[in-house]
């Protein structure tokens, strides 16, 4: 098409301007048209190979890029799992070790009998059964991800990309899940060594009202994940279930007489072989006397167990009127409000300064609030009378075997919950 357009220009040169006629240069000008779209239809054409191959290395790349992530993700699942595993079971023997009391064993029997043979095995078995989930998913998981990183090396290029890419993100989506469910079985299994051979936290709360036992007790349970036991709480619900001992205490409250002891501790034997007490409980209002103390010691041995720890909540007598007689609180959940410590936010005060009835309602239901009836300041001294009387025998009681701790009660919040923590913890 160049050569024919070249011939006629030449043509056209050599007839001069006569020869030159309009439809001549028409013709020039159409060919040169022609010739300059075929040639651009031939660059486009030639363009196209070149520009698949661009498309195609930028994808390679970013493919590789892509890969590149999933693999490194893919070892830190695999390899990541294990640490997270034995951080994990390493936390929940710190906790243990911590706040649980140890487990001190004597090993008896005749020569002969089996103690070289038999306490090694004790000793194996209670260090290898806190790690043995830990390294047996690290091993498990190293081996399994060999065959996965060598299929993502040999992965780079491969035609049928799709149908490996589904395969990784299975194999993430299974690392992922299975890590976290890896860990769970690993804390609970470590859990259930310390539930089955070590002895419980059995702890008694003490303290006069006003001290603190139900703002710091929740907090004991959150932490060390083992219940508060409230003898009214026990009592009612063991009457409602109509358990053989809950029959008994209606059948006695309904003739109008007190609850006796033994039926106090038959509700506690039936409460504490509830699965949420397998690592221990918190009494809370029980014992109040020696004589209920040595029915709780009786019942506890012959469980197996026995209280370790008595933690008392210590506050002047002077400080707590101003406590007691300022509280207020919400009936159905046992909140508890303050006029000067923890004001509701719905608290309006009086032309006397004092809180107006109407106005004290719960912050989280809006249900209004209540006093106590001996929250008041001639109750407070009976109160306080009986409280020393029957309690300091009961801490007398249990000093001797070591478990007894004070806590200065008469401070910051801050203060008392540091004092609470290093009472609990075991020196």
């Amino acid at each position: 098409m160049l050569t024919s357009t070249a011939a006629l220009l030449r043509a056209a040169a050599a007839a001069g301007p006569r020869g030159a006629s309009r439809s001549s240069v028409r013709s020039v000008s159409t060919a040169a048209a022609k010739s300059s779209s075929s040639s651009s239809q031939q660059q486009r054409a030639a363009a196209i190979p070149v520009l698949a191959a661009a498309a195609m290395a930028v994808g390679a790349y970013r493919w590789t890029e892509d890969e590149k992530e999933r693999n490194d993700a893919a070892a830190q699942c695999f390899f990541g799992g294990s640490a997270k595993v034995e951080q994990a079971v390493k936390e929940t023997e710190d906790k243990f070790a911590t706040y649980w009391p140890r487990n001190i064993m004597i090993l008896f029997g005749p020569p002969g009998a089996g103690k070289g043979t038999h306490g090694p095995k004790i000793v194996a078995s209670s260090v290898r059964s806190v790690s043995t989930a830990a390294r047996s998913s690290s091993s498990q998981q190293q081996r399994a991800a060999i065959p996965a990183l060598a299929a993502a090396a040999l992965a780079v290029g491969a035609y049928q990309w799709s149908k490996d890419e589904k395969e990784r993100n299975d194999a993430a989506t299974r690392c992922f899940f299975g890590g976290t469910a890896k860990v769970e079985e690993a804390v609970k299994e470590t859990e259930d060594k310390f539930a089955t051979y070590w002895p419980r936290n059995i702890m008694i709360l003490f303290g006069p009202p006003g001290a603190g036992k139900g703002t710091h007790g929740p907090k004991i349970e959150d932490l060390l994940g083992i219940p508060q036991l409230s003898t009214g709480d026990m009592l009612r619900a063991a009457v409602s279930a109509k358990t053989e001992v809950g029959l008994k205490a209606a059948a006695v409250m309904k003739a109008g007489g007190l609850v006796s002891d033994d039926i106090v501790v038959g509700i506690i034997r039936d409460r504490i072989r509830e699965p949420d007490c397998r690592f221990g409980f918190i009494l809370d209002g029980f014992p109040r006397t020696l004589v209920q103390a040595k029915a709780l010691d009786k019942m506890l041995s012959e469980e197996g167990a026995c209280v370790t720890k008595v933690v008392e909540l210590q506050v002047p007598d002077g400080v707590l009127e101003e406590r007691i007689c300022g509280r207020w609180i919400h009936k159905k959940s046992g909140r508890s409000y303050h006029v000067k410590f923890a004001p509701p936010k719905s608290m309006k005060l009086g032309a006397d300064g004092k809180p107006i009835k109407e106005s004290m309602v719960d912050d989280e239901t809006g249900e209004p609030l209540m006093q106590r009836p001996d929250d008041t300041p001639g109750a407070l001294v009976k109160r306080l009378a009986s409280y020393h009387g029957e309690t300091v025998p009961i801490l007398d009681h249990y000093k001797p075997n070591g478990v007894v701790r004070e806590v200065n009660a008469n401070q910051g919040m801050a203060g008392v919950w540091s004092e609470v923590l290093a009472s609990l913890s075991r020196k």
